[in-house]
């Protein structure tokens, strides 16, 4: 979805299903401009099939877990500190100038540490809940980027890079070990869908001078061209779905997992659909406020978030960027 501006579909992982697709996103684009592409994640290589989908995406290596030093392993796979570490040291010796895409991997599900890595003091009623076990695992990768922010200044990699970091997913499931209770309780405020499936996305530009907050409502898909207009990069097909938030004041996010179909966010509301798939019965409501909307006013951006998802299937099912740059391309 970030590297293509395309949206997921919900039967199973577009790196699996669309593996062969001609694909022009982020990575094709760079390559075409002299960059060296690279991808890095701290578990196996054949998780989300990457191993194999990667090469189809324009990134030239791929370093999975297989290829990495194993030493220090946390949670799911290699710690995010380690991971870092040694990115930096690939990414040092590379000539070109270069993408590195890096997954981390710590904080996630189950967010575990060893009690050793604890540096978040927690209230009683926290100790042995994801709510303390995610506390932990958030400082901790908060920690490993202030590393490795430090370790591309120290190889001077930082002055001629633009550093984006954003979450690929939602952090504590709102419907699960009590959640809901425990975060509402310690915000203050209700959680919900719409504070679990708000991510992070920061763009850091070294002497740019540029230091601003944008709230425009944005998904993953927005990530391409939006990285493409700060980098006046050309996207040489018609087959993005995201806009440029860094220069819209109106957005719309269309979700695929954890709600059914045609739910979303626009602006400052949510929208929940019910399992019947209707307006009718489903929950909408202000993300600032809390306040109830009638979902019923939400028809024409719940049609829209549909036909989103639609046109995202066709364009992978057809392979359409495959027929547009071979056509265009002759």
């Amino acid at each position: 979805s970030t590297l293509n501006s395309l949206d997921p579909v919900i039967d199973r992982e577009i790196y699996t299903l669309y593996k062969d697709n001609t694909f022009y996103g982020l990575p094709w684009i760079l390559k075409d401009k002299g960059y060296k592409t690279l991808a890095f994640h701290g578990y196996k290589g054949e998780f989300w099939n990457r191993k194999e989908a990667y090469l189809g995406q324009g990134l030239d290596e791929f370093y999975s877990m297989e290829d990495l030093d194993q030493t220090e392993l946390l949670g799911m796979g290699i710690s995010d500190l380690s991971v870092f570490n040694q990115a930096v040291n690939i990414m040092k010796e590379v000539k070109e100038p270069f993408l590195s895409f890096i997954v981390t991997l710590t904080n996630h599900h189950p967010y575990l540490l060893p009690e050793e890595l604890h540096t978040v003091p927690l209230l009683e009623e926290h100790e042995d809940t994801k709510f303390g076990g995610y506390l932990n695992t958030v400082r901790y990768t908060d920690y490993a980027i202030g590393e490795f922010i430090k370790k591309i200044k120290s190889e001077g990699l930082y002055d001629n890079s633009i550093i984006v970091f954003y979450g690929d997913h939602h952090g504590l499931n709102y419907g699960m070990d009590d959640n809901d209770i425990i975060v509402s309780d310690y915000l203050g405020k209700p959680y919900d869908y719409d504070e679990m499936l708000n991510v992070p996305l920061i763009i850091h530009i070294p002497k740019s001078g540029v230091n601003e907050t944008i709230s425009t409502t944005g998904g993953f898909i927005d990530f391409l061209p939006t990285i493409a207009n700060i980098m006046n990069l050309e996207i040489p097909h018609p087959y993005v779905l995201g806009q440029d938030i860094t220069n819209e004041s109106d957005g719309i996010v269309a979700f695929t997992s954890y709600l059914f179909e045609g739910s979303l966010f626009k602006n400052d509301i949510m929208l929940e659909i019910s399992r019947e798939g209707i307006l009718e019965g489903s929950r909408a409501w202000n993300i600032h406020s809390y306040e109830s909307i009638d979902p019923l006013l939400l028809e024409e951006e719940y049609e829209l978030t549909l036909t989103l998802k639609q046109t995202s299937e066709e364009i992978l099912e057809q392979d359409l960027i495959n027929d547009y740059m071979s056509n265009n391309n002759k």
